[in-house]
């Protein structure tokens, strides 16, 4: 199982998780009684990094293998905590992995609240230095 993000122009409210491997018996198992997406044509181009060739190379080993993939937004300040959290609800599902979840609701809006913080003072910064009146002569 491989885990990866799938970006989007606009920051998703509830992050989807698609589905994808190179074992459709594996997909559908992994899909079955979840909200797991599995149509993910049209929607991302090809799967690159270590989400992509793992899958790849257990293939060429007969190793079934999927990849879940959470959509985030792109955006280098996001850092796709809610996405993740989606991710791993599943995995807890199918797995039966004793994951207490909800502790992480806490940390979420810890880590967005200074998220938030940072990105006000950038613009801030940014807007002060577009402010500055420039001498051309």
């Amino acid at each position: 199982i491989t885990l990866g993000g799938i970006a989007l122009k606009q920051e998703p409210k509830t992050p989807q998780v698609y589905c994808t491997g190179n074992d459709k018996k594996a997909i559908k198992n992994y899909v079955k009684n979840t909200n797991l997406r599995n149509d993910l044509y049209g929607i991302v181009g090809p799967i690159i990094g270590v989400s992509g060739v793992l899958p790849g190379l257990a293939k060429r080993r007969k190793i079934p293998a999927i990849s879940l993939l959470a959509e985030t937004y792109n955006h280098p300040l996001y850092i796709g905590i809610k996405g993740a959290k989606e991710i791993l609800q599943i995995i807890k599902q199918k797995l039966k992995i004793n994951l207490n979840i909800e502790i992480l609701d806490k940390e979420i809006g810890e880590i967005e609240e200074q998220i938030s913080i940072k990105a006000k003072d950038i613009k801030k910064k940014q807007q002060q230095k577009e402010d500055k009146a420039n001498y051309i002569g």
